[in-house]
């Protein structure tokens, strides 16, 4: 579709690879928990999508949190255990990132939150020597920080309206196929990516 100026990327399972989401849940994270019945219902009662969306700051995600750990675990093992979602990004998608906004406005739109983005850029910095995804992307948006997260519409209208895009023209990028819906909605043209698959080669269709 050769009337895309501007690409909207996520960041999870699209630029940076997650481990397999139930497994890393089940026994990566609710295994240091000795009470994790308690964390189980904090999720299904939305604990971490207000973390997610600003809504419960670090300290307090990890003092509530703290609660429930095995007498052998701390604090800082919860930190461990959240942020062994994340695995590296590869260099090859940092050059195809770069190579696309030489002809593009590109942007990031990620629901995550304050630990894991400062794992990512920590070990961006370690890796790549970049400071900031900034560094990448014209602009980066993430839920802890503008309080709105993915499939709620308000997410995308502030992207849009913020940076004065036109819906039609843009491309969103997004690994949940519930988070393409609203976007779809206003106008924006949607691609469903799968983990396993390279971004560049599910975007050549639309950008050629």
């Amino acid at each position: 579709m050769n009337n895309i100026k501007t690409l909207i990327f996520d960041l999870g399972n699209v630029i940076i690879p997650l481990e397999d989401e139930k497994y890393w849940w089940n026994e990566t994270f609710l295994g240091i928990f000795e009470n994790y019945q308690e964390v189980q219902q904090l999720k299904e009662d939305q604990f971490f999508v207000r973390y997610e969306k600003g809504e419960i700051l670090t300290n307090e995600f990890l003092e509530k949190l703290s609660q429930f750990l095995k007498p052998e675990f701390q604090e800082k093992d919860i930190i461990l255990r959240w942020n062994a979602l994340l695995k590296e990004i590869p260099e090859r998608r940092l050059d195809f990132l770069k190579e696309l906004k030489n002809k593009y406005s590109i942007y990031l739109l990620s629901n995550t939150n304050e630990i894991h983005l400062d794992f990512i850029i920590s070990a961006l910095k370690e890796k790549y020597g970049l400071d900031t995804l900034e560094e990448i992307f014209n602009h980066c948006y993430y839920s802890f920080q503008i309080k709105e997260v993915k499939p709620d519409a308000a997410i995308f209208l502030k992207v849009l309206n913020e940076q004065n895009l036109v819906a039609e023209e843009c491309l969103f990028i997004d690994d949940k196929i519930e988070n393409l819906y609203p976007a779809e909605k206003l106008g924006i043209q949607t691609i469903l990516h799968l983990p396993h698959q390279e971004i560049h080669i599910e975007l050549k269709d639309f950008l050629n």
